[in-house]
């Protein structure tokens, strides 16, 4: 990948950050941060400071949801990006073109399956939900012992979790006495 260039400019970072928003449609603040990131669009600290000044200017607005704090364009931001989307450079547009398909889809299933942990004076508290069209289908709480085995609880929920909910709902559907 190319890296960031030095030379933009405040204005170039701004359109960037609403065209990878754009090109996103929803995220979470931890999602678009990520993407920023890995795509090589801004340093962490950079991102953080643009995030702020465009969220103040009304151009990038928020909303609670089931899934947690989604962030996505205002209608000014989809205007400003409509009109002075073109003073991108080409290489940059076709970054944030090229990688956040992908992304997208990866970002929905990330926050239709959240995991958390917590630590506690028990232990660590991880709490695992499904989530479908903005509904709890299934959220379970569950203590680990250490800090490694509710972090890869945390990883792991996402493969497992269709497996885990099948189980479950086969368990309790059983008649009294079926194997």
């Amino acid at each position: 990948m190319n890296p960031i260039p030095k030379e933009r400019g405040e204005t170039e970072d701004r359109l960037i950050l609403l065209s990878a928003l754009s090109a996103l449609g929803t995220a979470t603040e931890d999602q678009l941060l990520r993407f920023s990131v890995e795509a090589e669009l801004f340093p962490q600290f950079r991102f953080l400071l643009l995030l702020g000044d465009l969220q103040e200017e009304s151009l990038i607005a928020a909303r609670e949801s089931a899934e947690g704090r989604l962030f996505f364009l205002s209608p000014e931001g989809r205007e400003t990006l409509r009109l002075f989307g073109s003073e991108i450079r080409p290489s940059v547009r076709e970054r944030i073109a090229l990688e956040a398909p992908a992304r997208r889809r990866k970002y929905r299933d990330e926050r239709q399956l959240p995991a958390d942990w917590e630590k506690t004076e028990d232990g660590f508290a991880v709490t695992l939900r499904a989530l479908e069209e903005g509904r709890e289908m299934l959220s379970v709480r569950l203590f680990a012992a250490t800090r490694v085995d509710a972090q890869r609880w945390c990883l792991r929920w996402p493969e497992a979790a269709q497996e885990i909910y099948g189980t479950l709902i086969r368990a309790l559907s059983e008649e009294a006495g079926e194997e």
